[in-house]
């Protein structure tokens, strides 16, 4: 028996309240069947890695953290992250003050960030090499349709490398009894900056005189606009002076330079530089003393032919080098042409105009001066071609 819930007037009422009811079941059916079910949300996440720049030593680690969020208004599963430079991934890290998982059910849903991090050590991000390394973080999971997500974020790690380079000058040659001033140029030859109370100087005495006072900072620092550091490819020269006293044949002291950094890490760098003295006019050498003489001859004006010389004769010489343009290209130690050191030259190894010719000249032990430069100048010229002229 159906009830309608109130009695029937008629045929026609019946019927309209019959297709009512069944109208009423189609759509419920309807909105039950599976077609009609909503289709679940598109899923996606991202992922964030930190810090997006550092620089770390040679000898210590890189620590990166990785932070992975739903995105895509839809729970998803079987998280995991990977980085393409740092192997040990590990997370989700429970202690972090990002909740890792508000409801412990291994399920990261919208509004959750679950954190991963990762430790390297330099010597395995760098390997050979200290060029910036760029690491790629890569995060994937599985939305409820059993897609799989993924993401991707990429930082930069730099080298830090504390390097300092010392170049000590002054003059090769003077007089004893005068005021020798050295430069000792300091540069910055690594990627870390040196503040200005971490730069310490030495000068230490190897023969003669030492710097009668510690390498002071000279008044410019070559326009530096942050003369409180000594940043990566500056240089600051220091100036020190020393006295020397009749009597003396040579000034040979070494310039040490310390330097820390900021992250507390030392380097060192030393130079050494010679000074020969002749006595001065009218002094009196010692007993033992021998007087180093040498003079330089050869080649000079305009030479076409196949060979050009230079030669070195005079007394007590112990060893002659000889330059050609600023190249090092020959060291005699002893005569080889009839009592001379010489040096011949095939013009044909040499361009067209001027040659420039040094000999640096070492005396005996005992002899003042210790060291001589002398110089030489010709010209390779082209053969000249005589025209004939035909009489007649």
């Amino acid at each position: 028996m159906l009830c309608l819930g109130g009695p029937l007037h008629g045929l026609r009422g019946r019927s309209v309240v019959l297709s009512s009811v069944f109208g009423t079941i189609a759509l419920l059916a309807l909105i039950t069947s599976p077609a009609f079910a909503q289709a679940p949300a598109t899923g996606a996440i991202s992922v964030v890695s930190k810090p997006e720049a550092q620089a770390v030593y040679l000898d210590g680690s890189a620590v990166f953290t990785y932070d992975v969020s739903s995105t895509g208004g839809t729970d998803v599963t079987g998280v995991q992250v990977a980085d393409d430079h740092c192997p040990a991934v590990t997370g989700p890290d429970v202690s972090t003050a990002v909740d890792p998982d508000n409801n412990a059910d291994a399920v990261l849903q919208p509004g959750e960030t679950w954190r991963y991090t990762c430790t390297v050590k330099a010597a395995d991000l760098f390997k050979t090499g200290t060029a910036t390394v760029s690491s790629t973080a890569t995060a994937t999971a599985t939305d409820q349709s059993d897609a799989t997500l993924s993401a991707h974020d990429s930082v930069l790690t730099a080298a830090l490398i504390p390097g300092i380079a010392l170049d000590k000058t002054g003059p090769a040659t003077a007089t004893a009894s005068e005021l020798l001033t050295y430069n000792l140029a300091v540069s910055n030859t690594g990627t870390t900056s040196f503040p200005e109370a971490g730069i310490k100087l030495i000068d230490t005495v190897l023969t003669g005189g030492a710097c009668d006072a510690a390498p002071a900072i000279a008044t410019s620092k070559n326009g530096d606009r942050t003369p409180a550091e000594l940043n990566p490819g500056e240089t600051w020269v220091y100036q020190c002076q020393v006295a020397t006293k009749a009597g003396d044949t040579k000034v040979s002291n070494k310039g040490d330079v310390t330097a820390t950094d900021a992250g507390g890490r030392t380097v060192t760098a030393t130079d050494t530089t010679d000074t020969a003295l002749s006595p001065a006019a009218g002094a009196v050498l010692p007993a033992s003393a021998v007087s180093g003489r040498a003079r330089l001859t050869g080649s000079v004006g305009c030479v076409a032919s196949r060979s050009a010389t230079a030669r070195v004769t005079g007394a007590h010489i112990r060893k002659v080098t000889f330059t050609v343009n600023g190249r090092e290209v020959k060291t005699l130690t002893r005569a080889n042409s009839g009592g001379s050191f010489q040096l011949t030259l095939a013009t044909s190894t040499l361009t067209y105009g001027p040659q420039r010719i040094r000999a640096v000249v070492e005396f005996a032990a005992n002899a003042v001066p210790r060291r001589r430069t002398l110089n030489l100048q010709f010209s390779r010229c082209r053969a000249r071609i005589v025209t004939p002229t035909f009489a007649g």
